[in-house]
């Protein structure tokens, strides 16, 4: 657990939170300034609890364990997240429709790079096949190394 000033967003699909790691940079791309970052998806999220003066707590769907706490600068902005962030909680309770579509996963969101290293270890065995195709068609053809053999015998020394 640690402690440390963060910027807090609400997503522009209004499902995530997205925090950065204050460190001076101004940017909310993401790694801009070798900053920490991250998102929650509301998704996961079963309820918002203010806890203490400022703070708040983001609680997961399982378990009622908790994803993340915050504590915010006054009282006043935790209680504008707090009560933003359980209407969107609410509305998608009482009209499930109107919840956003599961999102995937984007490379920058995540560190478990086995999915990327699969996928390129399929695009490597095919190209592998697609070459060993290639070069049977060629050798079915009749070529072979006889005439690069001859010719480099007769190449000139130097």
């Amino acid at each position: 657990m640690s402690s440390q000033k963060l910027f807090v967003q609400l997503g522009e699909s209004r499902s995530t939170v997205r925090w950065r790691v204050e460190k001076g940079s101004g940017s909310w791309i993401p790694g801009a300034g070798g900053d920490e970052y991250g998102e929650i998806n509301l998704l996961d999220i079963s309820r918002i609890k203010a806890t203490g003066k400022c703070g708040m707590e983001l609680l997961r769907s399982v378990g009622d364990a908790m994803a993340m706490e915050l504590t915010a600068e006054d009282v006043a902005t935790r209680d504008a997240w707090v009560l933003g962030l359980s209407e969107i909680l609410d509305k998608w309770k009482a009209d499930p429709s109107c919840k956003p579509v599961q999102m995937q996963l984007r490379a920058t969101e995540t560190s478990d790079k086995t999915e990327y290293y699969e996928k390129r270890q399929a695009d490597m065995k095919a190209r592998e096949k697609d070459r060993q195709e290639r070069k049977m068609k060629y050798m079915k053809d009749g070529a072979n190394m006889k005439y690069t053999a001859q010719a480099m015998i007769n190449r000139p020394d130097k």
